[in-house]
This record gives structure tokens, sequence and C-alpha cells, in this order.
């Protein structure tokens, strides 16, 4: 039952607000009853799929963004955001090559989300896909320039064994950044795989 004067965009709005504060049972309560109100709307049922995987409905998650995609929609953009949603729920599951897929798909679409070059990124560090992280990543950076993807970029060089080829990078940041920890971390990480253990241990 709707109550008189509750729109489809009322609704979300309420819902959002209500997922920001964390209450997600009532923001799902909310976007049930605004894809009644409007069924077509690509935008309410991204925001149910995303309240469902916060309360751990991940199968009924999956379900809504998948009946989305199939939504005959003029909005690229739209159906790039609910790939990537669906890639994020996917991976939760596991469903490592399936995720991939629909994360390649969305960046396609989309080249300018950094946010899905780093899931990308996570999904092929799952799968032990190190060359394809590392391209994946230095096509993100050529397209956004985005400081967080440089990071990334030498944590899968370490991650692949390419401890020669991040060092640079690393000497670099720890002379330029106003906090080194992390990257003399990661120093050691490169040194140790070189077989420096002392200068590992310095680090």
């Amino acid at each position: 039952s709707i109550a008189r004067g509750e729109t489809a965009d009322l609704l979300l709005q309420r819902a959002i607000e209500y997922r920001v504060l964390g209450k997600n049972a009532e923001a799902a309560k909310d976007l049930e009853r605004a894809v009644q109100l409007d069924a077509g709307s690509l935008l309410i049922q991204r925001e149910l799929g995303r309240v469902y995987f916060a309360i751990g409905k991940t199968n009924e998650a999956i379900d809504i963004v998948s009946h989305a995609l199939r939504t005959k929609s003029e909005q690229p953009t739209e159906l790039a955001a609910l790939r990537a949603l669906r890639a994020e729920f996917l991976g939760a599951r596991s469903e490592l090559n399936k995720a991939l897929q629909d994360c390649e798909d969305a960046i396609r679409t989309q080249l300018s989300n950094v946010e899905w070059y780093l899931l990308r990124s996570d999904l092929h560090r799952r799968l032990k896909q190190g060359k394809q992280r590392i391209a994946g990543i230095e096509q993100g950076l050529k397209e956004t320039g985005a400081g967080i993807l440089a990071i990334e970029l030498v944590e899968a060089q370490l991650d692949d064994g390419q401890f020669k080829v991040a060092l640079p990078q690393i000497e670099a940041e720890i002379k330029s950044s106003r906090i080194k920890g992390s990257w003399l971390i990661r120093r050691a990480r490169a040194r140790l795989g070189l077989g420096d253990k002392t200068g590992a241990t310095e680090d």
C-alpha cells in the first residue's frame, strides 16, 4: 500500500538519507515502494541493489541489478554504473571472472571512473593475473592521472615481483612525500625481493 503524496523521487531521496545514516532496512522498504511506483528507474534499482547487498541479501542484490541491466536504456553511463555495482557483488561472492567481465564493460563505457580501475585491479590480484593488473592500472593512469592509481601500480609491481621496476618510483615518493611510512614499507618489500635483507630491515 502506497501512502498518498508519496512519489518515487521522494522515496528515493529519503532512502538515500536512510542509507547514509546506516538505516538500510528502512532504506530497503522505501526503495521497494519506489520500484512499484517507477519500475523503469535504473537509479532506484541501483540503490535497491546497493541496500540489499548492505543487509546481506547478495542474491537479491545481483537479481535486481541484472534485471535493471536488461532494461532498454539510452543511458550508457547509468548502465555502466550498474555493471560496476554487479561486479562488486559478484566479487564478494567470489565469482571473479564474471565480476571482471562486468568491470571491463563498465570501464569501456566510462574511462574516467577511478574506483572502477581499483575494483578491476583487485579482481586481477585475486585472480593472480599480475600482468593484466599492471596493464589495467597503467590504462587508468593514462585516462585519469589519479595519484591513487600510481600507488596501486607500485603495489601491483611489487606483487608481481617487479622489484627493480618499482624501486625508482618508491625512491621518488620517499624523497617528496611528507608521510614516508607506507613508502618505506614498500621499499622494504622491494629490497627484500632483491635480496637486500639489511636494507629491508633498516626501512
